[in-house]
C-alpha cells in the first residue's frame, strides 16, 4: 500500500491489515473503524500530481464491509485544478465517486468499483460525465 497515508480522522482509524479474506490484490488492505455515523476517515496519496484526467483510461477500487450498515461503501474523490491556463495550482474542486449511489453494497464480500465506467451497467454519473466532457476539451483539468 506503497503512497498512501491517512489525511484525516475524525472518531476513527485506519489500519493496514492483511485481509480480510483474500482481497482482490491477494494481500493486505486498509481497515477503516469508525466509532459512530459521525465519524470518518480518509486515506489518500499524492502520487499523481499534475496527471490530466483525461490521461486517466482506468480507475477501479475495492471494497469490503465486514458488517452493519451495507447501504455505504468508501467513496473515492479526486482533487482538481479546474483552469490549466492560470498560475494557480493548489485544490479547485473534488471529484467523487460513491458506489452506494447507483450499486447495491453487499456485507462480508470483497466488491470493486469502476469509477470511470461505472458498476453493475450504471453509469458513475460523477465522473463519467465530466470523462465526457474531457473528451471535448482534454486538457483543461488535472489532479492535484
Amino acid at each position: 500500500m506503497a503512497g498512501l497515508m491517512v489525511r484525516k480522522a475524525v472518531l476513527g482509524t485506519v489500519d493496514f491489515i492483511n485481509g480480510p479474506g483474500t482481497p482482490p490484490l491477494n494481500s493486505g488492505s486498509a481497515q477503516f473503524s469508525l466509532v459512530d455515523g459521525t465519524s470518518g476517515v480518509a486515506l489518500g496519496t499524492s502520487n499523481f500530481p499534475g496527471t490530466k484526467l483525461a490521461d486517466i483510461y482506468e480507475l477501479q477500487y475495492s471494497t469490503y464491509n465486514s458488517f452493519g450498515n451495507n447501504t455505504v461503501a468508501p467513496a473515492l474523490q479526486i482533487n482538481i485544478d479546474y483552469d490549466l491556463t492560470d498560475a494557480t495550482t493548489s485544490w479547485q474542486g473534488r471529484l467523487v465517486f460513491e458506489p452506494y449511489y447507483d450499486n447495491v453494497i453487499v456485507d462480508g464480500t470483497w466488491q470493486t468499483w469502476d469509477a470511470l465506467a461505472g458498476t453493475g451497467g450504471k453509469p458513475a454519473r460523477r465522473l463519467w460525465v465530466m470523462r465526457r466532457l474531457l473528451s471535448s476539451i482534454p486538457s483543461a483539468v488535472r489532479a492535484v
